[in-house]
């Protein structure tokens, strides 16, 4: 629902247009499969889990990160291919302002990085390292996190009506808005932990095997 609403707004140039409707399927596959890499390696490392989630899990995980990745960034790229070439004004300057923040091109270099590293290691296994690939899914979520905070406020600041012209500086988010999104990653991370411990993380014949054969 949310990205057909955005995309019937004609008058936000950098929002109406059907690629908004795969874009954010793409993106949402992309950030879960790495936060499912990190909470993977969280919970093996807390508890020692090596041998309930072993590496051939997090190889396969990369696997499909680098395949989502590979289609956010193709999305991506058509965006900014309609709107430079032939574009309408508005359209092509909302596209050459986004292509030229600095935040985006290092939100699209930290996807690029992963999908990279993930197909490299598909090629050569023994490339591989789980600490690399969490730190590369943490850069994933980061990434996508910041191209979406992109399409939104450049998305109103560039529409076709010039909502904002005229007003003085850029956006700079505020710190009632920080405090609420690190509320937000805080609540998220609490909930789920609850929730870890109620409903079981792994099948508990598995768990109950493990301790078995470390404790005979």
């Amino acid at each position: 629902m949310i990205p057909w609403l955005f995309a019937l707004l004609p008058s936000m140039a950098g929002w109406a247009g059907g690629v908004q409707g795969p874009s954010f399927l793409s993106i949402a596959l992309t950030s879960a499969v790495s936060g499912i890499i990190i909470i993977a390696a969280a919970f093996r490392y807390a508890y020692g889990w090596e041998e309930l989630i072993p590496d051939a899990v997090f190889q396969g995980l990369s696997q499909w990160l680098g395949f989502f990745s590979l289609i956010f960034l193709w999305l991506q790229l058509q965006q900014v291919i309609t709107g430079i070439f032939a574009a309408p004004t508005t359209l092509q300057h909302a596209t050459e302002v986004k292509i030229s923040t600095p935040l985006y091109l290092v939100a699209i270099g930290l996807v690029a990085l992963a999908m990279l590293y993930a197909f490299a290691t598909s090629l050569r296994p023994d490339l591989f390292d789980i600490r690399t690939m969490v730190a590369l899914s943490v850069g994933v979520l980061a990434g996508t996190l910041a191209e979406k905070v992109l399409f939104v406020v450049e998305g109103l600041q560039h529409a076709h009506f010039a909502l904002y012209d005229g007003v003085p500086g850029a956006y700079v988010p505020s710190p009632t808005e920080l405090s609420a999104l690190l509320g937000t990653i805080g609540i998220v991370v609490l909930f789920f932990l609850v929730v870890s411990k109620v409903i079981p993380v792994v099948e508990l014949h598995a768990i109950e095997d493990d301790h078995e054969e470390v404790n005979p």
